[in-house]
């Protein structure tokens, strides 16, 4: 393992790595931590092409994520009964889309009825719309 520090940087605070993969861990002066990125552009960057995040209870219950290279994020629970809970409401600035169905937009104005999903075989019933 290699531990380096650079007295002289303005910027590089610590760096870990070995010596065929360096700067693994990069720890900026203004706090900011990159892994497997020498300029994280936020407190905490990660660059790879797996799972790049997972929060867990244990090794058994954990909510992992992983963005691909077009952009797009999986969030992935693993666990004995997993399931999203949101304390507060959540809200879209975009389509959404459940197991490859669009939700339909409703006008503006209406209330009082259900949004559902479009292109589904059976309409589904999501939530009334206040």
């Amino acid at each position: 393992m290699q531990i380096k520090t650079n007295y002289w940087s303005q910027d590089t605070a610590l760096t870990l790595g070995t010596y065929t993969t360096p700067n693994t861990i990069y720890l900026k002066t203004d706090g900011k931590v990159g892994i497997n990125t020498t300029s994280p552009a936020t407190q905490l960057h990660i660059i790879t092409t797996t799972e790049q995040l997972r929060l867990g209870y244990d090794g058994s219950n954990y909510l992992s994520t992983t963005v691909n290279s077009t952009g797009s994020t999986t969030f992935a629970l693993t666990g004995t009964t997993p399931d999203f809970t949101f304390s507060q409401k959540v809200l879209f600035d975009a389509p959404v889309r459940l197991k490859g169905y669009t939700v339909a937009t409703l006008p503006t104005g209406v209330t009082g009825y259900c949004a559902y999903v479009t292109d589904a075989l059976v309409p589904v019933s999501l939530a009334t719309v206040a």
